[in-house]
């Protein structure tokens, strides 16, 4: 007698959509693209360095404190800054859904994902202010989980491989060139 649910999982959750690595990977490219370091403001001859946070550096952060906000249902704002437990679930879910770009031996999102990383610690080091709080624990993960076990991905284009591991190298010189451990 066949089973006449063809769903796996006896208790699906309705909210619980999934949704493809290459559509998450377009919105991670579109988050990045708010967070374009300013060039630095023209100044008289003379004068003092103006250090001011220009949009893309106030979207930096905002971008970051959205990655890792409280998601409630019901479509509310939480009222809380994010934690590190909602800075955790950010982190596995990438592990998560970087199990699933093995699978398929294509990493859209953990591409965008590194070059979005980058992008924020270069926006708020050009405004001369430090990471959003919890980014070095991403940094941190790009350098252990994803570059430093990169050569036993499987992949499906060559140019893919060098392509990752190069966005991994650049977001770790980017946190390691823009801040300093003491600070």
């Amino acid at each position: 007698n066949p089973n006449p649910n063809p769903n796996p999982n006896p208790n699906p959750n309705p909210n619980q959509v999934g949704v493809s690595p290459a559509l998450k990977a377009a919105a991670l490219r579109t988050l990045r693209a708010f967070a374009l370091p300013s060039p630095p403001p023209a100044r008289l001859a003379n004068a003092p360095p103006v250090v001011a946070a220009g949009a893309a550096e106030v979207a930096a952060e905002a971008i970051w404190r959205a990655l890792t906000a409280p998601v409630l249902l019901d479509g509310q704002q939480p009222q809380q800054p994010p934690t590190q437990e909602t800075e955790l679930e950010l982190l596995a879910g990438l592990k998560k859904d970087l199990e699933v770009e093995q699978r398929h031996q294509e990493y859209p999102q953990t591409l965008a994902f590194v070059r979005l990383v980058r992008r924020l610690l270069s926006s708020c080091a050009s405004a001369s202010r430090p990471p959003p709080p919890g980014l070095t624990r991403h940094v941190a993960w790009i350098g252990e989980e994803v570059f430093g076990r990169f050569e036993a991905f499987g992949f499906r284009h060559e140019e893919h491989k060098w392509e990752l591991a190069s966005g991994c190298l650049a977001a770790m010189v980017q946190a390691v060139r823009d801040y300093s451990p003491d600070a």
